[in-house]
């Protein structure tokens, strides 16, 4: 199997663990922890230009082995501690990975996949395995195991090639007024990605009082959407202009906003609702390619794990009618925002 495969399939195990930890975490774990984990997956990538005292070929193996720790760890009702080493090491080993596959349209594509095919085998473990919470979290610590002998293959001659290496694993680019508009339409990206397992969810609890079983198959039609049709998609956005993506994001947000007007309990509505979230993230998972060519993919990764974060907050704390609508303006302000400042960056660059 060539090395890039062993690559793909790690990103794949990965969101396996990843999707299934937050999913279930809704029940597992109390709010903070569920905070903590959503933040720190995408903030803690902050943490990756210091992982690399230990050296690229290491740094998958290392990041994952902290995810293994963070997951023993609940499974010993340690979850505070957990859910912070399982976002340390998901957030370092994920972006590694994503930074690499990143480089063209083609790989970019690649690396959506392999994470949605991992998204449809968790889906299909929480709709269909009759496990208890120990279960699962045995499934995902044989599956990290394997994730930590398979990250040292597939990083061993991948990880040190790209020219732009030093831009997107330096901290420098949060500063510029590029990479802060790039953090601003990251915001906006993780408001977007998390609101299936999120804000959907936390509705069917609210208004149903309990999460149906079913749910577990939105998160499969999710991740079905993306891997038949990423690389369709793909192939006709990477002719689009970096504001035609935008409207793409704009769409989702007025979707994501419309959701306490929409009756989300019945599973037609509910997959329809995730269908048309799924296609607008194909178009949107172009900005990966563009942000990591302007060397600002690391403000755009992190950031996203503050608006997951936002969206898992507000919409635990607030009631559903009102948590869809704020994240909804926060994310269009966030993508005007972005917009202006990284088309202003753009005109320095070539007034100069």
């Amino acid at each position: 199997m060539p090395k890039k495969s062993f690559l793909y399939f790690t990103r794949f195990l990965s969101a396996f663990c990843l999707f299934l930890l937050i999913a279930k975490a809704n029940i597992w774990v109390g709010a903070a922890s569920n905070t903590i984990l959503v933040l720190g997956y995408r903030f803690c990538i902050l943490l990756a230009p210091f992982f690399l005292i230990f050296g690229t070929r290491n740094l998958c193996t290392l990041a994952f082995s902290l995810t293994l720790l963070g997951v023993i760890g609940w499974y010993f009702s340690i979850y505070f501690i957990g859910a912070l080493l399982i976002a340390i090491g998901i957030a370092v080993g994920g972006y590694t990975l994503k930074f690499h596959a990143a480089q063209t349209p083609k790989g970019a594509a690649s690396n959506k996949i392999a994470i949605n095919m991992g998204i449809i085998f968790s889906g299909l473990a929480i709709a269909c395995l009759p496990f208890t919470k120990n279960g699962f979290l045995w499934i995902v610590m044989i599956a990290l195991l394997i994730c930590i002998i398979l990250s040292f293959v597939s990083t061993s001659s991948n990880i040190a090639a790209p020219k732009n290496l030093t831009d997107n694993f330096s901290t420098r680019s949060l500063f510029s007024i590029k990479g802060c508009g790039w953090a601003l339409i990251g915001i906006a990206l993780g408001i977007k990605m998390i609101a299936i397992f999120s804000i959907l969810p936390q509705y069917l609890i609210q208004t149903e009082h309990h999460l149906p079983q079913w749910y577990g198959f939105a998160i499969t039609i999710n991740a079905l959407v993306i891997v038949f049709l990423q690389k369709t998609i793909m192939q006709f956005v990477k002719t689009f202009s970096f504001k035609q993506v935008l409207l793409a994001l704009v769409l989702a947000m007025l979707l994501i906003g419309s959701a306490c007007f929409l009756h989300l309990a019945s599973l037609i509505m509910a997959m329809l609702w995730t269908f048309i979230l799924s296609v607008l993230e194909c178009v949107v998972t172009y900005l990966d390619t563009l942000a990591t060519h302007d060397g600002a993919l690391l403000p755009k990764e992190t950031f996203w794990g503050v608006g997951s974060a936002l969206t898992v907050l507000l919409a635990r704390t607030l009631p559903i009618q009102y948590s869809t609508i704020i994240v909804a303006v926060v994310g269009l302000i966030a993508i005007i925002g972005g917009m202006f400042l990284i088309s202003l960056s753009s005109k320095r660059t070539k007034t100069t």
